[in-house]
């Protein structure tokens, strides 16, 4: 019979080629770490040259405040010392007022505070913006959106920076949540206008942003107009400037001056609570107890008394 040749079962189909792998996702902007204020986080002013307030005694000013000069550079406060001389008190502030012609150790605790403003300062100026900012105008990196003509703008967590000067003269959102943090580094002054308002707004339910998250960075002044609210910490280069009216929950830690109009209101931030004590460290586990030494062999028992013969009888 003829031999009949089957064909060779067909060839598996080549596997297809590996997928690559997913790019990673792109930083996010809210990857940012805070501005650590060191001892500058228990003021809600300090400054180098000075506070006036022009509108005594219808300013109010909740939290501590300190010139790192002597006292005649607070103006416009009636000011009493203390009886102890560390600080001072006045009716328009609910707190303390510190200047170097307190007692010790006053004066150089207002040196340590001071230099930790300024590297404040210079740790938040030396930020790198965030790389995403999708849906803010005219920016893909968080660099200057809008031209620094921000008014109606919402921002959400993430550096941003302007080369030169940003302007409010309308309002603007933070919207985040009450762990989210912020930072705007402007290389020229911030203007804000009459009434303007910078509002925190709750994007989901885990709280608003907190004005102790947000810092601005001014490379040189800032001014607010009457009637104005201001949120976050304000770290400015030269002086701050706050209308009448106008009022600020935060800080301004200033470089220079900072001049308060009539009514104006702050409301200092508590300072940060300290980190948690360390835990105790873990016990060692006993180590074994040394062999005892060994006994010595126990002692015989006393030997008896010899018995005694007995009496003789007494002689007839």
């Amino acid at each position: 019979q003829p031999v009949v040749e089957r064909a060779p079962p067909p060839s598996p189909p080549p596997s297809p080629p590996p997928s690559p792998p997913p790019s990673p996702p792109p930083p996010s902007p809210s990857s940012v770490t805070p501005v650590l204020l060191g001892q500058a986080v228990n003021f809600a002013i300090l400054t180098k040259s000075g506070i006036t307030n022009l509108g005594n005694p219808l300013s109010s000013i909740t939290g501590n405040i300190g010139v790192s000069v002597t006292i005649e550079a607070i103006v416009g406060f009636d000011v009493v010392a203390d009886g102890t001389r560390l600080f001072s008190t006045s009716l328009q502030v609910t707190g303390a007022i510190y200047s170097t012609s307190d007692a010790v150790p006053t004066p150089a605790m207002l040196v340590a505070a001071y230099s930790d403003l300024e590297a404040a300062y210079d740790d938040a100026a030396l930020r790198a913006p965030s790389n995403t900012c999708a849906g803010l105008a005219n920016s893909s990196e968080c660099l200057n959106v809008n031209g620094g003509y921000i008014g109606g703008v919402a921002f959400k967590a993430g550096t941003y920076k302007w080369a030169s000067f940003v302007e409010l003269m309308s309002d603007i959102t933070i919207m985040g949540s009450a762990s989210d943090l912020f930072i705007f580094q402007i290389g020229g002054y911030l203007s804000v206008g009459d009434g303007v308002q910078v509002m925190l707004v709750a994007d989901g339910d885990r709280g608003a942003p907190k004005a102790s998250n947000i810092v601005w960075q001014i490379d040189t002044y800032v001014e607010a107009a009457s009637s104005s609210h201001l949120e976050g910490v304000f770290l400015c280069k030269t002086y701050a400037v706050l209308g009448g009216g106008s009022s600020l929950n935060g800080r301004l830690l200033t470089q220079g001056e900072t001049t308060l109009g009539g009514l104006v209101t702050i409301n200092g931030l508590p300072p940060s609570p300290p980190p948690p004590p360390s835990p105790p460290p873990s016990p060692s586990p006993p180590s074994s107890p040394p062999n005892p030494p060994p006994r010595p062999p126990p002692s015989p028992p006393p030997s008896a008394p010899p018995s005694l013969p007995p009496p003789s009888p007494p002689p007839s």
